[in-house]
C-alpha cells in the first residue's frame, strides 16, 4: 500500500478507515473494484500510489510504502474487464456476506499487477512504513 507520507503516518496512528475512500489514489469514478482500500503484492504497483515526497526531517526527499498485514478471507476472483457500472457490485457482493475480498487478477489479463481489495478496515494493519528513494529512473519519475 502506498500514499502521500502524511496518509501513512495517520493510518499508523489511528489504523484504516473507510471514511476516506476513494480521496487517496484513485482519481473520478473510485476504484476499478468498488469501494474498497486496495493493496498490492508488488512494490512497482504500490509504487504507482506514492506521489509525493516527504518534505522536512531525516526522510526528506523519500516516498513512503507501507507493509501491511490484510486478512482476506472468502474472496471473489476477477480476471476480466470490469465496465464501470459493476464498480458497485463488488462492495455489495461482500456486504452481503458472499465474499470478504477481491482479487483482480490484472497479472492474468494485461500482464499488469495483481489488486487485493478489502471492504472492512478491520481487516487490515499496517506495519511498517518504508520510505525510500527512486533510483535509476529520469528526473521527472523521482
Amino acid at each position: 500500500h502506498a500514499s502521500i507520507p502524511e496518509a501513512l503516518s495517520a493510518i499508523a496512528r489511528t489504523g484504516f478507515t473507510m471514511a476516506k475512500l476513494g480521496t487517496g489514489g484513485t482519481t473520478g469514478g473510485g476504484g476499478l473494484y468498488g469501494d474498497g482500500t486496495y493493496f498490492a503484492d508488488s512494490i512497482t504497483k504500490a509504487d504507482e500510489y506514492a506521489r509525493r515526497k516527504v518534505e522536512t526531517k531525516e526522510f526528506q526527499g523519500c516516498r513512503a510504502a507501507a507493509i501491511c498485514r490484510v486478512l482476506g478471507g472468502r474472496h471473489f476472483y476477477m480476471d476480466k474487464e470490469v465496465a464501470e457500472k459493476e464498480k458497485p457490485k463488488f462492495a455489495k457482493r461482500v456486504l452481503e456476506g458472499h465474499y470478504n475480498s477481491t482479487v483482480g487478477d490484472r497479472l492474468k489479463l494485461k500482464n499488469s499487477f495483481r489488486e487485493y481489495v478489502i471492504y472492512d478496515a478491520s481487516a487490515t494493519y499496517l506495519e511498517y512504513i518504508l520510505y525510500y528513494k527512486r533510483l535509476g529512473v529520469p528526473k521527472k519519475h523521482e
